[in-house]
């Protein structure tokens, strides 16, 4: 029995009341791991300070944290993605909670195939390609707990995707979004210029294929300039595919309930250049191998999100490495569940 089906095991024997703590994406797979293991919990529950004005939350009640433990003790679920040991040990002191669950459900939800001896050989090569220790250290931990589901990795508290104890802008930045979501990545772009001390970019591409996603990305970075959104997805071919709106970053591209439009980053680009290349879905070594001239002329920097190993850490690594073989790989780990790394070539 490993630590999941252990503290699963337990949580389902509790007499006591469950609340889920934090109402973000997490939090929704959170309710999918009650409900597959019939474990029912009381609602969410928020920091005080993050309370929205609506008090409820996927059909449950969202109250302040103290508001519930006013009334009683509680076992706590926690959802919230990057929970520091010290909030841990915070929570644990408050009198009306029994216990804080930690368990890595999101790793159930996205599993990885069995790991042969070439994958190892490929990971450990990897390893050795990383340029500095705390990207070991995290990768080591990122592998540790797709394969045991043991939660607690370390994470940076930097921005995912946009980290400055690695990346360096200039003025002539060509931001590729891959996959822009809500625009959050598009702002999240313009608040690492502005922290590098980099006033103005030339050009923002962003890309979103999931219908409700593009009307949220058009509101949320009408009054930019220089921003062209692309309504498509980017594939290693251009022509039409289905896809998985799930309206997150587990969307993935081929496989699905709709069909959307694709096209390749060197179809769009043509004999253009970026300089930054941002991908996170399910399928983005697709998107990556549909850039290979772009990368090999432009070399831009790369952030690729990584969920899983094989795709994420093994194939795209490698093929970009047979294209630029002078990039420099960088890993950070920005969640406590499983996933949640970004794997950065620059």
């Amino acid at each position: 029995m490993n630590e999941f089906e252990r503290l699963t095991n337990e949580l389902k024997a509790e007499t006591l009341p469950l609340i889920v703590y934090g109402a973000g994406n997490s939090a929704t797979y959170a309710e999918l791991y009650l409900e597959k293991h019939n474990i029912e919990f009381e609602g969410y529950a928020v920091d005080s300070e993050y309370m929205p004005e609506k008090r409820e939350y996927l059909g449950k009640p969202l109250f302040a944290l103290e508001d519930y433990l006013k009334h009683g003790k509680y076992n706590i679920l926690s959802s919230v993605s990057k929970l520091s040991n010290e909030r841990i040990e915070q929570l644990n002191r408050k009198e009306n909670i029994n216990k804080v669950y930690l368990i890595d459900y999101m790793g159930t939800f996205f599993p990885d195939k069995q790991l042969t001896d070439s994958d190892k050989q490929q990971l450990s090569l990897l390893r050795e390609e990383l340029c500095d220790e705390i990207s070991k250290q995290h990768f080591d931990a990122f592998i540790r707990q797709k394969i045991t589901l043991s939660y607690g990795k370390p994470f940076s508290m930097n921005v995912q995707h946009f980290d400055n104890d690695i990346l360096h802008f200039s003025e002539n930045e060509i931001y590729a979004d891959c996959g822009a979501f809500d625009g959050t990545s598009v702002i999240d772009f313009i608040n690492a210029l502005k922290r590098s001390n980099v006033s103005s970019y030339k050009k923002i591409y962003a890309f979103e294929c999931d219908p409700d996603n593009l009307i949220k990305l058009k509101t949320n970075i009408s009054d930019l300039d220089n921003v062209d959104i692309i309504p498509k997805g980017l594939y290693d071919k251009t022509g039409t595919v289905r896809f998985n709106n799930t309206g997150n970053e587990h969307a993935t591209i081929g496989e699905g309930n709709i069909d959307i439009e694709v096209t390749t980053l060197d179809e769009f680009i043509g004999d253009g250049c970026c300089t930054f290349i941002k991908a996170y879905f399910e399928s983005s070594s697709k998107c990556i191998m549909g850039a290979a001239n772009v990368i090999k002329r432009c070399r831009p920097k790369l952030a690729i999100g990584c969920n899983h190993i094989d795709e994420h850490l093994i194939t795209i690594p490698r093929f970009v490495k047979e294209l630029v073989p002078d990039y420099n790989f960088y890993f950070r780990n920005y969640s406590s569940f499983s996933g949640g790394g970004v794997l950065y070539a620059v």
